[in-house]
């Protein structure tokens, strides 16, 4: 497998706190322009349409805050079945991307693997990497550790992309979403650096800090 990007660059990715910063900003203005009332109490044009859009991010956020919790405890239920099944092993939980049901071999089970979203756990077997999903009782497919080449890259994520990481042994491949709950939810290049330690390789030979 060819690395797609063998050295990401780190700094590309603080945009997307800028843009969360951002968010709060346009927030607090909405407040302000709703203070912004004429001498009837009523709100003048732009006012009214941030009102609006002040609404919609509500909803958008309320929605997100309702999801994500049963999303995560999907993927942790998952990991402590794994950990199970695999004592001693080390386990990486994640989430799949549009990627991820593309790589399924010809023969494994698509049942339950959402594109984009849906609970994903890497098993590390000292000669096999596992692929388990949602009501796995086995793993899906496996990967040849022993040959495995691990790079890092966006993968599809519904609309958007998302940093993941790429396993392969030549014949068979996985793209994976890592998620750590340690690590802030809008901290995607902290996920990934969990994952890359947990697979034995240098954070620093797949990421750029510039």
């Amino acid at each position: 497998m060819s690395d797609p990007t063998p050295q990401l660059d780190v700094a590309k990715h603080r945009w997307r706190r800028r843009l969360l910063s951002g968010v709060a900003g346009v927030t607090l203005v909405v407040v302000v322009l709703v203070g912004s009332r004429d001498s009837d109490g009523v709100l003048d044009g732009g006012a009214e349409a941030a009102m609006t859009w002040a609404i919609v991010f509500a909803i958008v956020i309320a929605i997100v805050a309702v999801i994500m919790p049963i999303l995560n405890g999907e993927r942790r239920r998952l990991a402590r079945r794994v950990s199970e099944a695999r004592p001693g092993s080390m386990v990486i939980s994640g989430n799949a991307s549009a990627d991820t049901k593309i790589d399924a071999p010809i023969g494994a089970s698509r049942r339950g693997m959402r594109i984009g979203g849906g609970p994903l756990v890497i098993a590390l077997l000292p000669q096999t990497i596992e692929v388990w999903s949602r009501g796995d009782a086995a793993p899906r497919w496996t990967i040849d550790r022993t040959k495995a080449e691990v790079a890092v890259g966006y993968q599809r994520n519904g609309k958007a992309s998302a940093l993941g990481i790429f396993i392969s042994d030549g014949a068979q491949t996985v793209r994976f979403l890592p998620a750590d709950d340690s690590v802030g939810m809008f901290n995607e290049v902290g996920r990934v650096e969990s994952a890359l330690r947990a697979l034995g390789e240098d954070p620093e030979r797949h990421l750029k800090r510039s």
